[in-house]
This record gives C-alpha cells, sequence and structure tokens, in this order.
C-alpha cells in the first residue's frame, strides 16, 4: 500500500523535476480514497453513514473469519524495528484490503448510494509562449543544507530565479535555453564546489534539460542530456556538451545551446512543454550532491518555431 522506496514503485512527484515518493505520504491518500468509496455506498443507511474507519476496521480484524476474507495479512518483512507479525503489526496494520469484500460486508452493497459523476471542472489548455515561459519571484533563494539555513533568504542572488524562455537559433537547429538571475555573478556560496544551473522540460514522454555549471574557477560549462529516475533519486545524465553564454550582474543571464538533434528532433510546430529551472549548490565534490537553492514552476509552454523572437 505504501511502495517501495527501494525500487521506485512509489508516487511521481512533479517539483521543478519528477521524483518518487513513497511510505505514508502514499498509503494516507489511498486509505482516504477507498474508505470514501465505502462511506459512499453507506451514506444514508438507517438514516446516517458508516462513520470513521477504525471502528469497522477493527471489528473485522477481530473476527477471524471476517478478516480472512477482506484483508491479506501481510506476515512476512519489516521497517525496523518492527516486524510482519499475523494480525495487526505495525509494519502493515491489518494488511492489504479486498474493497469490494470489505464494502459488501459493510455496506452491503458496492454502489454510492446517489451515484453521480462529479463535476468536470474546465481545463484549460496550456498556453503557448515564444517570449517568456515562466517567471519567479525576486529574493525566493534560500540555501540549505541538511536542514541547516546557510544565509537568510534571498542572500544568494547569483542563484535567484527571475524568469526563463526559449528561442531557436536563425537556422533552425539549435534551441537556446536561457534563464536570467536576479544579479549574475560566479560566487560559489561557502562548501559548495560549483553552482548549476538546470533548464527542465519535457518531449516525448522523455524530460530533457541543459545545465550551465560554474566551477570555483568561474568557468562556466554547458551541457545537455536526459533526466533519469534511480528508485527516490532523480539524476541529471549530462550526454552532450555543449556552447554558451553567462552575462553578468543585475538580470544577468545563462544560456545553453543545444542542437535539436540532441533532444529528440523537435520539428516545427512540436511542443515543449513543462519547461521551468532549479538553481543548485553542488556540495563536496565535483559529483556531489545538489543543493537546491531557487526553483521555478511551469506555466507556458513552447512551440518550436522560428517565429519566436
Amino acid at each position: 500500500m505504501s511502495g517501495d522506496a527501494l525500487t521506485g514503485n512509489g508516487l511521481a512527484i512533479y517539483s521543478g523535476g519528477i521524483t518518487q515518493g513513497a511510505g505514508t505520504s502514499l498509503s494516507a491518500p489511498l486509505w482516504n480514497g477507498m474508505w470514501t468509496r465505502v462511506a459512499a455506498a453507506a451514506a444514508g443507511r438507517r438514516g446516517r453513514g458508516i462513520g470513521f474507519a477504525n471502528r469497522s476496521f477493527y471489528a473485522v480484524g477481530k473476527n477471524p473469519s471476517r478478516y480472512a476474507n477482506e484483508f491479506f495479512d501481510i506476515i512476512v518483512g519489516n521497517n525496523q524495528p518492527y516486524s510482519a507479525l499475523p494480525g495487526w503489526d505495525n509494519v502493515s496494520g491489518w494488511g492489504v484490503p479486498d474493497v469490494t469484500r470489505l464494502m459488501l460486508d459493510l455496506d452491503g452493497r458496492t454502489l454510492p448510494v446517489h451515484n453521480l459523476p462529479p463535476p468536470v471542472p474546465a481545463t484549460p489548455p496550456p498556453a503557448i509562449s515564444c517570449g517568456t515561459l515562466f517567471t519567479d519571484p525576486a529574493g525566493d533563494d534560500i540555501y540549505i543544507v541538511e536542514g541547516q539555513v546557510l544565509g537568510p533568504r534571498g542572500s544568494q542572488p547569483q542563484l535567484d530565479i527571475l524568469s526563463g524562455s526559449m528561442a531557436l537559433t536563425p537556422d533552425g537547429s539549435t534551441l537556446r535555453t536561457i534563464i536570467t538571475l536576479r544579479n549574475f555573478s560566479t560566487t560559489i556560496p561557502t562548501g559548495g564546489v560549483a553552482n548549476d544551473y538546470n533548464f527542465v522540460w519535457q518531449f516525448n514522454g522523455q524530460a530533457y534539460f541543459t545545465q550551465v555549471e560554474v566551477d570555483q574557477g568561474g568557468i562556466a560549462h554547458f551541457f545537455d542530456g536526459q533526466v533519469i529516475h534511480i528508485s527516490l533519486e532523480t539524476r541529471f545524465q549530462q550526454l552532450h556538451l555543449d556552447t554558451g553564454s553567462v552575462t553578468p550582474g543585475p538580470n544577468g543571464t545563462v544560456e545553453v545551446d543545444v542542437p535539436l538533434a540532441n533532444i529528440g528532433s523537435p520539428a516545427a510546430g512540436q511542443i515543449l512543454s513543462q519547461p521551468s529551472a532549479t538553481t543548485y549548490v553542488r556540495e563536496g565534490v565535483v559529483a556531489g550532491p545538489l543543493e537546491t537553492v531557487d526553483t521555478s514552476a511551469p506555466q507556458d509552454d513552447f512551440r518550436v518555431s522560428t517565429s519566436c523572437p
């Protein structure tokens, strides 16, 4: 019910990139949804609903025949320091429910009393932009390492995202990704070995990114690649070395020029969706972990076109 954090069999979560989630943050909403189904079939029974879930679960769990029919008991495994045992245990509770059998036992039916479809909200299509694709508030950067805040919010203007844009070169063969910063410089916060500026988007089911890496010598390196997910970890796999540029100062920019052939060869008119950006400080060694400093949310999609400025 909670997903497996070791294999990545969990919940996909988007926050400036896709990560996996598992544990109670996954199992709790699943249980909430299932109990809603049970309660909907019981609504109006004897003039009242079925009430809280615990009373019903424990009544079933303490009755051997009902329990065997309506729950799959987990008796193998552990989550340290507790081990799975017959019946209720700290690892899996009562186990995995058979929702249909549980509903028939508790409600005598499986369909809602008032079986009305929920209203379908109008979903506007994503906006398509040729210019600025997303913006982000100034001064919201913050540098945190292992729960410790290193400097007040807004103290890393070289990593504070203001906006992001995409454009094709006039010959239509190269995509330019541009991140605008509050005040770009090559300053790396204490404890870091490099600053990373990642621009991420989706195309044909694959997440691509461009990256500007500024090292301790103030030299900028430009990459593109694909975002991959291993268990709960998101990795930026650098596949190609690109050209680019950086512009220091207020409203400074970092730009990467990536050949379209490197990123799935999108044709004119196709959409690069959910573009966003994140800035990081790379810790310890050049291949060390990335500490997020600022991130932007997707707003507009980008249509591949040479007519965009």
